[in-house]
């Protein structure tokens, strides 16, 4: 039981701060944008990456509600 704790903490830390990172990214890159407009297919890529990140933070939120 302590081990799936364990590994169950590791995971929230691990996508916590991958979620933190997504943000700051996102915000180079909508600044980025202000300077050359041709990034905006980038930009366009990386909205449809951050939402989808949600998706991945759904079913961590799930696999906490069955685990304890």
């Amino acid at each position: 039981m302590i081990k799936i704790n364990v590994i169950a903490c590791v995971l929230f830390v691990y996508f916590y701060f991958n979620f933190h990172l997504h943000i700051y990214m996102y915000v180079l890159c909508v600044s980025c944008m202000a300077f050359k407009k041709r990034l905006f297919f980038f930009h366009f890529l990386y909205f449809i990456l951050f939402y989808s990140y949600f998706i991945y933070l759904f079913i961590i939120i799930i696999f906490f509600f069955f685990l304890f």
